[in-house]
């Protein structure tokens, strides 16, 4: 698999690395669970923090990138709506 998501893990992390010649992206989603007993009895503090990444797959080039943030998740696809939109555009030979 090029992706894998797993969970039980109170902080969100993502890791991108190489395994042989592929890239493969890691995403250990966090939790809300704001009281752990067992947690507290071992010393682990809840900071509890949304994580919300964004996972990009580009079609036809085996590619994916992950964005952590949320709001530059969107402005990298508002980005991308407008380039390709531009692109169309001018593949087509249509004017505004």
């Amino acid at each position: 698999a090029d992706v894998f998501i797993s969970g039980d893990k109170h902080l969100g992390a993502v890791e991108q690395t190489f395994i042989g010649d592929k890239k493969r992206v890691i995403v250990q989603l966090g939790t809300f669970k704001t009281e752990d007993g067992y947690g507290r009895s071992q010393g682990f503090v809840q900071r509890v923090r949304p994580f919300y990444p964004t996972l990009l797959f580009f079609q036809g080039q085996h590619a994916i990138e992950v964005v952590e943030n949320i709001h530059q998740a969107k402005e990298i696809i508002e980005m991308m709506k407008r380039y390709y939109k531009q692109l169309a555009i001018s593949l087509l030979g249509f004017a505004k």
